[in-house]
């Protein structure tokens, strides 16, 4: 059963994506950093977890970063709704996440394999992502001086910085893809160039 722990520590994250964004609906600003800085926990404490004492499974290797983009696309799509970020950032978030699952489901139908790889711009676009989403819960909460800086820092360089990675990090994906497709073809072409 304590094998397992990973895997509820992920359960637990996605239980906590509709209280985040009924908070965020409602402002309480406090709650919302608190519940994401328990699931940012958990998320830390069942990666280690797995690869510390070997406790991973193909739920957890599909459902953790399912997980994770869940958690961050609800808190990106509810700052939007509540004009805290503009759409425009919200579209282009929604729209590389989409386009990235859509080319890893393609790729599995069309070669009977899943393939996707995270690249170091990737890396780099999620972490600028969640500390700019941090920063603008801190400049929302009561404590002027500190709300004052990191709204400073979040608009507009914060904002443009995420839509800049975004679209440079989903270019990277599909490049990416491109690459992988052509491996596979080239790979199967010779398979039956030898069969033959």
């Amino acid at each position: 059963m304590i094998s397992k722990l990973p895997n509820i520590l992920t359960v637990i994250r996605v239980a906590l994506v509709l209280p985040v964004v009924y908070f965020i609906s409602e402002e309480r600003w406090p709650l919302v950093l608190l519940l994401l800085l328990i699931a940012g926990f958990s998320d830390v404490l069942d990666g280690w977890l797995a690869r510390r004492f070997n406790w991973t499974s193909r739920f957890g290797l599909y459902a953790d970063p399912v997980a994770d983009k869940l958690m961050f696309v609800s808190v990106i799509v509810a700052l939007g709704l509540q004009d805290l970020l503009p759409m425009w950032l919200v579209s282009l978030v929604i729209t590389r996440d989409f386009a990235i699952v859509t080319g890893a489901g393609i790729y599995r139908l069309t070669f009977g394999k899943y393939r996707i790889e995270a690249l170091f711009l990737g890396k780099l676009n999620t972490g600028v992502q969640v500390v700019v989403v941090l920063l603008l819960f801190v400049s929302l909460l009561p404590l002027q001086s500190f709300a004052d800086l990191a709204d400073s820092v979040v608009f507009p360089y914060g904002v443009h910085l995420v839509g800049f990675l975004t679209v440079l990090s989903g270019l990277a994906y599909l490049v990416n893809y491109v690459r992988f497709w052509r491996e596979e073809l080239i790979r199967q072409a010779n398979q039956s160039g030898n069969i033959g």
